[in-house]
């Protein structure tokens, strides 16, 4: 068995790196410690287990559906807070604006590659989003009452005072 996660690397500008580490001070001075990533990447699947003689179908599975599909840019420009479906992680994220909906065909395809396998597909309400960093926050994780994706900022009701998510909401 070995398991299996499809997602696209994302190299960072300088910039963007220097922005991160803006955001990460701006929290730190209320008590919220942000854990950068060490890698940027963009997800078109959740984790799953692939069986070992399922690995070799399941790779030309995806490649007949994606061989067609084009190079496109992708942009990046909200700032989001999220947790994950177990509610144990809530994470900071970047959402795809420009290039989502040719993200979004290729989650689709990937979407019916595992359905092929039966196996678990992607989330439902999930944004394109970058994965920035894991929040940390006194006392427990971030909650998101709505599941899995906090619409907005959503950091003045988690304990920020007012006006700090303006403060770290231009990227």
């Amino acid at each position: 068995m070995g398991t299996f996660h499809s997602c696209w690397d994302v190299q960072p500008q300088e910039e963007f790196l220097d922005l991160l580490d803006e955001v990460i001070s701006i929290l730190k001075k209320h008590d919220i410690i942000l854990n950068k990533m060490n890698e940027f990447h963009i997800s078109q699947s959740q984790t799953v287990v692939l069986r070992h003689h399922w690995i070799n179908l399941f790779v030309q599975s995806l490649r007949d559906r994606l061989s067609s599909m084009h190079r496109f840019l992708c942009i990046a420009e909200q700032l989001h807070v999220y947790t994950n479906s177990e509610k144990t992680r809530t994470f900071l994220g970047l959402e795809i604006s420009v290039g989502k909906e040719q993200l979004l065909d290729v989650v689709a395809e990937v979407d019916q590659s595992l359905k092929e396998f039966n196996l678990q597909t992607f989330y439902q309400l999930v944004p394109a989003v970058i994965t920035v960093g894991l929040i940390f926050y006194p006392g427990s994780f971030i909650p998101c009452e709505s599941g899995l994706v906090c619409g907005g900022h959503g950091l003045e009701d988690r304990g920020l005072p007012e006006g700090a998510a303006d403060r770290i909401g231009w990227i």
